[in-house]
């Protein structure tokens, strides 16, 4: 598993790294939409794995970031 624990801090070096789960969240919905155009019927595991990845970026980021503060 990837360790996060050097996110958390937020320093100016590190600050970027906040904007990962908006470019994911992006580049969910530009799958999706590609997706869409091939078919719709399996749309719905490009917003469940979408979710995921946003989740298991953003949630070790945020307790990193408040267990600095």
């Amino acid at each position: 598993m990837l360790s996060y624990s050097d996110y958390g801090t937020l320093q100016k070096s590190s600050q970027s790294i906040v904007y990962i789960p908006i470019i994911i969240g992006i580049a969910t919905i530009i799958i999706y939409a590609i997706s869409r155009l091939f078919t719709k019927r399996y749309n719905w595991i490009v917003t469940i794995m979408g979710i995921a990845t946003m989740l298991m970026i953003a949630i070790p980021i945020f307790f990193g970031a408040a267990k600095h503060n």
